[in-house]
């Protein structure tokens, strides 16, 4: 199974995301939408894990004692895909983020799993395979304010030919 650990949103907050979401659909931009259901905030990735290394990262979780209540979306933003690029909202600087990360990072390597050496860079993807011409960074934005729902272990996995974000366990905010 692939998880990764990540905040999640409530329904109030996926719909202001949402409309974040539809500026850009305004853009008549191809691509692929993400689904409502699969915003988030990838905190780790873990990729492929047995059901063994899955009990471990429970109890991993269970351990977190870093909690982070909100969010605040203030941009758009890009990162290049073979075909297209991928489009997300960007979180303005958070420390209670940071320090998250920073914990569940040091936990999850102190515990055996290795974990990506690239800066942390949190966002909230909201569309795959965008047109290269549009220029996300252009687009207007409100500033959001989001609320954190949990933090919590997912598994990614595809149901039906789309892709599905299962919680295993969270802690609630």
């Amino acid at each position: 199974m692939r998880l990764f650990f990540a905040l999640t949103f409530d329904a109030s907050a996926k719909a202001k995301i949402r409309q974040a979401q539809e500026i850009l659909a305004q853009k008549r931009s191809s691509g692929r939408k993400t689904r409502a259901s699969n915003f988030h905030i990838t905190l780790a990735f873990i990729g492929e894990a047995t059901h063994e290394e899955m009990n471990k990262l429970v109890r991993i979780l269970q351990q977190v004692i870093t909690r982070c209540e909100y969010v605040v979306v203030d941009h758009y933003g890009s990162f290049r895909q073979s075909s297209g690029q991928l489009a997300w909202l960007g979180i303005s600087e958070n420390p209670e983020l940071g320090r998250l990360q920073n914990e569940l990072r040091h936990k999850l390597t102190k515990n055996g799993f290795i974990t990506e050496s690239h800066k942390y860079f949190p966002h909230i993807t909201i569309a795959r395979h965008v047109d290269r011409h549009v220029r996300l960074d252009q687009l207007p934005i409100i500033s959001l304010h989001l609320p954190i729902n949990s933090i919590a272990l997912m598994e990614s996995k595809f149901v039906g030919g789309k892709l599905v974000y299962h919680v295993i366990d969270e802690l609630l905010c």
